[in-house]
């Protein structure tokens, strides 16, 4: 995979991809100390691993995490594409409901509803690759990592989630990045099937 990264958010998600770069998923047991392809990865701690098989599938997955910023890499070997696109559609799908407009649970004379405002919806991007398809879904998270914020007060932090399948290897990459710092920009890292 080659990677062009800008922005602090995919700074972090960079540091995933050095893992899928690497020999093995879980090879690294503490994020390097010093600075690798610009980056300075000190203090990042590997504190899960988990591998596992179902249904022919291979399923690996590591966190790392620095403080209250925390990456999320999980690979799936051996999947479909059609099964990939399922999964993939699923989570995003899952993420955007919790921005859904519904009945409040004791309407008032003044709103009925309750509405997220625009500029906290999720913004999804998607672009084809050589033997491949990449997802980005940005947003915004509470500090306990989950989304569906919908005021300042609560965005304590940004999340990420990038969906990368690469045909040839029959592999689904998910990655999900919370940084402490909260952008305003959407830049889609340049994620690309090599293999």
């Amino acid at each position: 995979m080659s990677f062009k990264l800008k922005s602090p958010l995919t700074a972090i998600v960079s540091i995933t991809v050095l893992v899928i770069t690497g020999a093995a998923l879980v090879g690294l047991p503490r994020a390097r100390h010093t600075p690798v392809l610009g980056l300075d990865l000190t203090g990042f701690q590997l504190t899960h691993t988990k591998s596992g098989r179902h249904d022919g599938l291979t399923f690996e997955t590591v966190r790392y995490d620095q403080g209250a910023n925390r990456v999320t890499l999980q690979t799936v070997s051996n999947i479909d594409e059609a099964v990939a696109n399922q999964r993939i559609d699923h989570e995003i799908g899952l993420t955007l409901h919790a921005y859904d407009s519904f009945t409040a649970p004791y309407p008032g004379v003044i709103s009925r509803t309750v509405e997220c405002p625009k500029e906290f919806y999720p913004q999804v991007k998607t672009r084809a690759l050589n033997h491949g398809s990449l997802r980005h879904l940005n947003t915004f998270a509470t500090t306990r990592y989950t989304v569906g914020v919908c005021t300042k007060g609560d965005a304590a932090l940004t999340a990420s989630f990038i969906y990368l399948f690469c045909s040839r290897s029959k592999t689904l990459t998910i990655i999900s990045a919370f940084n402490t710092q909260v952008l305003e920009q959407f830049t889609m890292p340049n994620l690309q099937c090599s293999f």
